[in-house]
């Protein structure tokens, strides 16, 4: 008989190499209003998906923290989830997609006073590699220049 593989085990490793093919890349989006009579404005943000978290770029300006996101494949989508939220008490509710290349989703705000905003988003550029932080290689640069130049003032 030939051994058949454990369903559950299955789904766990494809949840996890879900979660490695989120987590390498930076995603650039533009989110809308789902509502077409909506006041409010569409925003560019980046997603940040490392390391079984969330970072939204646009929302961590305003007070929003990194969450934990719950990931799920269903067939060949990724399909992640968080709620996030910030020292006032606002909620944002995110659930996305990822089919390739391709990322979408809704992310619904609710602010303490006032009505829940939804907006749709999607990635707008193939996701570019996380950078190897980016402040510490600048302020390499420029130490290593200042270097040059001292020695270039000793001689």
């Amino acid at each position: 008989l030939a051994q058949q593989k454990d369903p559950a085990a299955a789904r766990k490793a494809a949840e996890e190499r879900a979660r490695v093919s989120l987590g390498v890349k930076e995603w650039n989006v533009e989110s809308r209003p789902t509502d077409p009579l909506s006041k409010a404005k569409p925003w560019s943000d980046t997603l940040i998906l490392a390391d079984g978290k969330l970072t939204s770029k646009h929302l961590a300006e305003k007070g929003f923290l990194t969450s934990n996101i719950t990931v799920t494949v269903e067939g060949g989508l990724i399909i992640w989830e968080t709620m996030q939220r910030s020292a006032k008490g606002e909620i944002a509710f995110w659930r996305g997609e990822l089919a390739g290349t391709n990322m979408g989703g809704v992310v619904s705000i609710k602010p303490v006073e006032g009505e829940t905003e939804e907006f749709s988003f999607v990635s707008v550029t193939p996701p570019a590699p996380k950078p190897e932080e980016p402040a510490k290689a600048e302020a390499k640069g420029k130490e290593a220049q200042q270097k040059k130049e001292e020695t270039k003032k000793k001689r």
